[in-house]
């Protein structure tokens, strides 16, 4: 089974980021596809032969400080149609970890989606007012707050329509998973687990555990009696997003 891992930003270490470590540990030969790729920051972590970047990257020539050329914050309107340009028919099975955009990606159900949620954008719903505020403070505040409200209600309409595209939505926490039956007025599960099973002789597969269930449950992916699994993304993400 081939996997690819989808993570928007890979310009910083946080919580979001320790989840793909996790998933990337769990799956080593998965290629990790991003929007924008800081190897300083993250080559440590996610090392740049495996590392996807989209048209949006800096160019290596590029001499700006990366405080201006990993501000995401200047892509904010590009970000949508450069997550949709990322090709993943080559592969069975996607994982994308999401705070704005990775869930965003297109597969038409081939391959099959799973969209770790850490919370629907922010700043696109709960905390809108909050950030438009404090954009319309000092020198040109005012043109700021425009061309933002512009921006967010666009981006709005896009990941509303987004939130449709992977197959199954995994929520972060309690909290997440309201927001996201909210603003997307989409099911998703927060009693999950991914393992990792290793057979001798065989590719490793990825199961999905729910609920109260004794057992795993295959997603995806063909069944076999499993091993003891090898690594779970359960206590890393909770202790990453809480």
């Amino acid at each position: 089974m081939k996997i690819a891992l989808v993570h928007e930003l890979l310009t910083m270490r946080g919580g979001a980021e320790r989840v793909t470590r996790v998933l990337a540990e769990m799956f080593p030969d998965a290629p990790v596809y991003t929007l924008l790729y800081n190897e300083k920051k993250l080559g440590g972590w996610f090392p740049k032969d495996r590392v996807r970047t989209s048209g949006l990257q800096p160019a290596t020539c590029n001499l700006l400080p990366d405080t201006v050329k990993f501000n995401h914050h200047l892509y904010l309107s590009r970000f949508p149609k450069a997550i949709e340009q990322f090709d993943f028919r080559a592969f069975d099975l996607v994982i994308s970890v999401s705070s704005a955009f990775a869930h965003g990606i297109i597969t038409n159900g081939s391959p099959k989606h799973i969209a770790f949620i850490n919370a629907p954008a922010r700043y696109l719903w709960d905390r809108t007012h909050d950030v438009l505020e404090r954009a319309g403070r000092g020198f040109l505040g005012s043109v700021r707050r425009v061309y933002l409200e512009r921006v967010f209600h666009r981006l709005r309409i896009w990941d509303a329509e987004a939130a449709d595209r992977a197959d199954m939505l995994l929520a972060a926490s309690k909290d997440v998973q309201r927001r996201i039956e909210l603003y997307w007025r989409r099911p998703s599960t927060r009693r999950w687990m991914i393992t990792g099973w290793k057979k001798p002789g065989q590719v490793r597969f990825p199961t999905l555990q729910i609920g109260k269930k004794t057992g795993p449950v295959p997603v995806f992916s063909p069944s076999y009696p499993p091993s003891p699994p090898t690594s779970a993304l359960t206590s890393q993400s909770r202790r990453a997003t809480r």
